[in-house]
């Protein structure tokens, strides 16, 4: 089967007529989905059926559910998800060796290694797997993992072509439709045979090639810029002429590596085309659309979410419980957003590097306190007595009630009016917890941390994008642009290093066989002929292609790659692009100096100033540090450390000192004492001590800790009362006591 060319009337007459349209990838369903629509309001249509056009993996799993329900195929006890797959895959691994150190990575190639296999109906049994320790690993698991479907009848995803082939030869004339490949640069060994065998019972198969502009009649260029900067910087402005010549421009911005720069570029972007949403107020619709999006844990409504359930889990770093505690998609966050900074500075100063809710619950109590913030401490201190009920172990699907107990208990996602981008990251983590709940098919029972932590992953894993209105830019990665066209395009990023691709084969898979069978990404030889296919593609994607190459990269120089090596070298000048001053550039070219008077501080609220004789110091070396610090307490918040700090072990030492002279009084008492009886008297003080702090710090002094601060301290306490035995006879006159002191007119209180 080889692909011919399709024209686009031609489709959409086909589709119109019940032809069905599976596509290599979802943006161009989703595109021809539009087109299909646009023609259909241009030919002054009111209503028209949805034509039948739909990304490869979604038409195969609704063909071989219509097979199910036909009982032309025999239902499995349960269709793997990835997310399912994925579990068993780990869990085999992880029953076969503990030798493996990224077992959920592994797990994920070896599985990506297998499925290969499949497609490309490599029988494991009748090829040599003995080459290395990797691939002799991978058949021990791939075996395991194939005995352990068949154990429980669970299928996997990827043999649901294998069974409609079996399917379709043994029940001949039950597939008659039309079927239109698009969008497939090559077709699997698997693919091939399952269209043939609907084309045997009598479906009709054509793998076609939209029709695309004639390279000969397009303007492409390539363009030399200083770096990727300099790329982004450029084509950001050249996007911006474009649209102010012509406002429903269809543009195209193709980036082989698109999750190395789409911060960078949306940035620009955002500055370039719509800088009112640099402000915090700003909320203006967006004229690009950008095909990769992030980890779904990285939104920050989601990334709360997962603090509150580590929260509920028995504690948090406190370097993480700011970003918490500071949060805007918590109840209350509006109201009570000062008094929580200020709480999170307080938790700093206490210097405990983990929080559990019992804490955050008394701090947050606080009702004299500046600190003191009343919604919070009802949620956390509600929290911690549902944390008490939380089970040891339960199944995924329980643990999802569980969660959304906690997150509804804590007042996450509430008081609060969403953006459409967070409204949907939020139905997306709902989707999420419905994928997991799943997992009980496979998985058993789980712990807290552990299922927590799945749910982590998933989230990690699953990249979302937000959806939006049909946008004038579109921003592609490199196989996502296939069968689109633009009025303009621009690929970046097309450096020799970077294009063609670098080759990059499975390690579970031999290289020879890879090599063998043109497996995706096996050689040179194969990514070279994959990157001519494309940049031919590309180059008649739109009437004007811009090319570009950055020539550094840091300190290392780059070239050109050689597959746009023949094209017209252009400039700046000639693409037109707009000199136009950014937002940020205007700004900085406004040459408008802000006077602000700096003789003016805050109202002194008290007489006394605190600070100790840091005030001296800091006044003396700067003084402007010592206004700026104990005037306007503009002081760093501190960084939480393992165990206790240095200030606090001379506070410890301090307080245990004083309890002993307290009682013993004089040297004479000292010497009098045994080595028992001091023992015992030392035991006591630094037990008292340590309880003393401990109840600011109850997180620090676990049983451990406690058992090692006390040895620590005990040794040293009898040290340094070896050293006093040595001295003069003496008593205990006084202890600490403030003393006032006059220095250059201003009164003194110290502490001596």
């Amino acid at each position: 089967m080889k692909p011919e060319t399709i024209k686009r009337t031609e489709l959409y007459q086909r589709l119109a007529q019940g032809a069905v349209a599976v596509t290599g990838n979802s943006r161009l369903a989703a595109g021809l989905q539009q087109e299909f629509q646009q023609r259909a309001i241009d030919d002054g249509l009111q209503v028209w059926e949805t034509p039948a056009i739909k990304p490869w993996r979604i038409w195969l799993g609704q063909t071989w559910e219509e097979a199910v329900f036909d009982g032309l195929v025999e239902s499995p006890a349960l269709l793997l998800t990835d997310v399912q797959e994925q579990y068993v895959w780990e869990s085999v691994i992880e029953s076969s060796t503990d030798s493996i150190l990224r077992r959920e990575a592994t797990a994920k190639k070896a599985a990506e290694a297998w499925r290969q296999l499949v497609d490309w109906q490599i029988n494991r049994g009748e090829t040599d797997f003995a080459v290395n320790e990797d691939t002799q690993a991978f058949m021990q698991w791939a075996d395991a993992f194939e005995q352990q479907c068949d154990e429980q009848g669970w299928l996997p995803a990827c043999r649901m072509a294998e069974q409609l082939i079996q399917c379709f030869s043994n029940n001949p004339d039950t597939f008659s439709r039309e079927i239109i490949l698009l969008g497939f640069d090559e077709l699997t060994p698997l693919q091939q045979a399952l269209f043939a065998a609907i084309t045997a019972s009598k479906g009709s198969i054509q793998w076609g090639q939209l029709a695309q502009n004639d390279p000969a009649g397009n303007t492409a260029v390539r363009l030399a810029c200083a770096d990727n900067n300099d790329e982004i910087n450029t084509l950001t402005r050249w996007i911006r002429q474009r649209l102010d010549q012509q406002a429903d421009a269809r543009i195209g911005v193709v980036v082989p590596d698109l999750a190395a720069h789409r911060s960078s570029l949306i940035r620009r972007l955002t500055e370039s085309l719509v800088p009112r949403n640099l402000m915090a107020e700003g909320d203006e619709p967006l004229p690009w659309n950008i095909s990769l999006g992030l980890p779904l844990k990285r939104y920050p409504v989601i990334e709360t979410a997962f603090s509150v359930l580590d929260l509920a889990g028995g504690g948090f770093l406190l370097e993480k419980l700011g970003p918490l505690l500071n949060s805007p998609y918590l109840a209350g966050a509006a109201v009570e957003v000062g008094s929580r900074a200020l709480l999170d500075r307080k938790l700093r100063d206490i210097g405990e590097q983990k929080v559990g809710l019992k804490t955050l619950c008394w701090l947050a109590g606080n009702t004299d306190k500046p600190w003191h913030s009343p919604q919070l401490a009802r949620r956390v201190c509600a929290l911690t007595e549902l944390t008490k009920k939380i089970p040891g172990s339960a199944s995924s699907a329980d643990w999802i009630k569980w969660f959304s107990a906690i997150l509804n208990g804590a007042g996450w996602a509430k008081d609060r009016d969403f953006s459409t981008g967070e409204y949907q990251a939020m139905e997306a983590f709902h989707k999420l917890l419905a994928r997991f709940s799943g997992l009980q098919a496979v998985s058993g029972r789980l712990s807290y941390s552990r299922a927590l932590g799945l749910l982590k992953r998933l989230a990690l894993s699953q990249i979302f994008q937000p959806r939006s209105d049909a946008s004038t830019v579109q921003i592609l990665g490199l196989y996502e642009a296939i069968g689109l066209q633009f009025d303009a395009l621009w690929v970046m990023d097309l450096h020799d290093n970077n294009w063609p691709a670098s080759p990059q084969p499975n390690p579970f898979i031999p290289l020879s066989l890879q090599r063998e069978r043109s497996m995706p990404h096996a050689d040179q030889a194969r990514e070279l002929a994959v990157a001519q296919g494309i940049t031919k593609r590309l180059l008649s994607a739109a009437p004007d292609v811009v090319m570009s190459y950055p020539l550094h990269k840091g300190e290392e120089q780059l070239r050109l790659s050689p597959l746009i090596r023949e094209l017209v070298e252009g400039d700046k000048e000639a693409l037109a692009i707009s000199n136009e001053a950014t937002w940020s550039e205007t700004i900085q070219q406004s040459g408008q100096h802000e006077l602000l008077a700096g003789d003016v501080a805050p109202a002194l609220l008290q007489q006394r100033a605190s600070g100790g004789s840091g005030i001296f110091k800091y006044q003396s070396l700067c003084p402007f540090r010592a206004f700026a610090q104990y005037r306007l307490s503009a002081t760093a918040l501190k960084t939480p450390q393992v165990g206790l700090d240095a200030m606090k072990r001379g506070q410890l030492f301090h307080n245990l000192l004083e309890l002993f002279w307290r009682d013993v009084r004089d040297l004479r008492t000292l010497n009098a004492m045994n080595a028992e009886t001091l023992g015992r008297k030392l035991d006591a003080v630094i037990k008292q001590a340590i309880d003393e702090m401990a109840k600011q710090n109850p997180e620090i002094f676990g049983p451990r800790f406690r058992q090692i601060e006390s040895s620590r301290l005990k040794q040293l306490t009898q040290q340094w009362l070896e050293i006093e035995k040595e001295r003069g006879d003496f008593k205990v006159v006084d202890f600490e006591k403030e003393v006032r002191a006059e220095i250059n007119g201003a009164l003194v209180f110290t502490c001596g």
